[in-house]
């Protein structure tokens, strides 16, 4: 029996996650373990998931999914390289998974490996970091793909540089720097685009669709997924803690930025190269944090890199808080079969792994301060509820035990 992970952030979960996870258990076993290690609160577009990560990883355990331990903030919300670092990380330090199983748009495993092959050699990497200098250049996607077309034009592949793919490459190449022994193994995504925003019959939706429909109050967004996963976020719905909206936290974003127009900590994460700057300047002008991210776009600076640069400034979270490898995962949502890994695996895991969200004194020192940073993540993600609860509702939560 196999036991394979996932990295996700099941925002929200949905028909083509569930298809993943059937695929898995085709091609290894039907006993196959899948551990699902999926993004806390904050997400990797530097945004607020549609619900908190208790909601979303019930739903991913109603899914298909065994076990779900969570990507701290601000892992959660890095940029791809970070984020697939530290996910690879945890994997390996909770040790005794043998595969990682991603989504591609290619689903050709040979190609993305020498891609990301490519891209870890010394021409590369130096022709890269020179390129992102340039203010010219477009941001990290546009700037990759640029310069692997120039140095290695005979490997090119069509369409290679997509999202997933992109995240793809990141796994493998972290999977090498970690030498952290994982099996590669890749599922090609089926139906609708990552970035397509309306819902489609006959297909497997996009999470920006779904998310899309249901901040508009479009509860037929909720057929689109299992009557197991929609049931919970159906019942969410109506304790007022879905769908989450970080334009509710625009007056605490837009006055941080008015208030302070110089960093407040030194080397903030993605805020480096005048962005920051740019972010306080823009931020007299915007309304909210839409309209403070359309108003700061450049060529080199992405949506989602400023929105990230946005939150990090905020927390104060600079570069070598997210370069550092976690210190601890906690667990959010599992069935049996997770629950006899997890035994299994907690007596010889290099981090710990908590079952108790308060259970902060349980941490070695190390531990606590990732710990109180991601808490405090949770805290002010309360603000963008429909309904907000109380700022230590989160550290009341059990993890969800599917019987």
């Amino acid at each position: 029996m196999k036991n394979v992970a996932v990295i996700a952030e099941y925002n929200p979960f949905h028909t083509g996650h569930a298809y993943q996870i059937r695929k898995i258990r085709e091609a290894f076993d039907e006993e196959t373990t899948v551990i699902a290690f999926m993004s806390g609160t904050f997400v990797q577009r530097g945004d607020i998931a549609i619900a908190d990560k208790w909601v979303r990883a019930e739903a991913a355990v109603r899914g298909g999914a065994d076990l779900v331990l969570e990507i701290p903030f601000p892992y959660s919300a890095s940029g791809a390289e970070f984020y697939a670092t530290a996910a690879v990380r945890l994997i390996r330090s909770v040790g005794g998974i043998d595969i990682l199983s991603f989504g591609s748009e290619s689903g050709d495993l040979t190609t993305l490996s020498r891609a990301a092959e490519n891209m870890m050699t010394p021409e590369y990497q130096k022709a890269f970091r020179e390129a992102l200098k340039d203010t010219r250049s477009g941001g990290y996607p546009a700037t990759a793909e640029e310069i692997y077309r120039r140095l290695f034009a005979t490997d090119f592949a069509a369409d290679i540089f997509r999202p997933n793919n992109i995240l793809a490459m990141e796994y493998l190449k972290a999977i090498t720097r970690e030498d952290a022994g994982l099996l590669p193994h890749t599922v090609k995504r089926e139906g609708a685009d990552y970035a397509q925003c309306e819902l489609a019959e006959d297909s497997h939706p996009s999470a920006t669709a779904v998310r899309k429909h249901l901040l508009e109050g479009d509860l037929r967004a909720l057929s689109y997924l299992s009557a197991e996963v929609a049931a919970v976020y159906r019942a969410a719905i109506s304790r007022g803690e879905c769908p989450a909206d970080a334009e509710r936290l625009s007056p605490a974003i837009l006055s941080f930025f008015r208030l302070n127009p110089t960093p407040t900590v030194p080397e903030i994460r993605d805020a480096t190269g005048g962005l920051y700057t740019r972010l306080a300047k823009k931020s007299r002008e915007a309304t909210g944090i839409t309209s403070l991210a359309t108003l700061s776009e450049t060529k080199k600076y992405t949506n989602a890199r400023i929105r990230r640069a946005m939150w990090f400034s905020f927390f104060g979270v600079t570069s070598s808080e997210v370069s550092a490898p976690p210190t601890y995962t906690q667990v959010l949502a599992l069935n049996g079969r997770g629950q006899a890994f997890l035994k299994a695996t907690k007596r010889t895991a290099k981090i710990p792994i908590l079952t108790k969200p308060s259970a902060k004194d349980a941490l070695p020192p190390e531990a606590i301060p990732g710990k109180m940073r991601a808490d405090a993540a949770d805290e002010v993600a309360e603000s963008a509820m429909p309904k907000p609860r109380a700022a230590t509702a989160l550290l009341r939560h059990t993890p969800f035990l599917a019987k």
